[in-house]
Formats: C-alpha cells, structure tokens, sequence
C-alpha cells in the first residue's frame, strides 16, 4: 500500500520519503487531496519502464500470448527435456 502525503509533507521530509522509496515503497504525493505526483525508488522505476517497453513491443505480446496458451494446453518442458541435464546448482556468494 502506498503512503499518501501532500505536497507539504513531502517537501518537509523528502530525504526520508526517497529512503521508503529506495527501500522499495511507493509514496503518492498530492496537492488538495488528488494525487500530484508518486515517488519510485529507481529499481522499482527501471523495472516498470522495462515492463512498459515489452508490453508496447506487439511480438512481445504475441509469444507472451503464445506461451500462456502452451501451458494451458500442457506444452511444457522441464529443464532436463529442454537442456539435457539436470539444474546446475547455484553457487553460494562468498562474504
């Protein structure tokens, strides 16, 4: 759920808003109680442009559609029939 401050607040405790945002929230900012403005942190933002950049490329939308009515239809592969061995294991990062 996102926070709801006015312009106001928001210009009064920015640093804090962009830290909630950064951490992954959403902040709406309005002005005389209707949103003005929303606050992303920059992950949250690439990612959106990401998914509106596929979503307006029509061959996208076209294997998404295709690949939903594939499973629908049980056309699906486990990563041995596809790849022919089983998952690698993921490797643990080292601290």
């Amino acid at each position: 759920m996102p926070k709801i401050v006015g312009v106001k607040e928001a210009h009064q405790h920015l640093t804090k808003l962009i830290r909630a945002a950064e951490a992954g929230g959403q902040v709406v900012i309005t002005r005389d109680g209707a949103p003005a403005a929303v606050l992303l942190g920059a992950r949250e933002y690439d990612s959106l442009m990401a998914t509106v950049e596929e979503m307006a490329d029509p061959g996208a939308l076209r294997a998404l559609r295709e690949a939903r009515a594939d499973i629908k239809a049980g056309r699906v592969y486990s990563y041995e029939e596809v790849f022919g061995h089983p998952p690698l294991r993921k490797r643990r990062k080292h601290r």
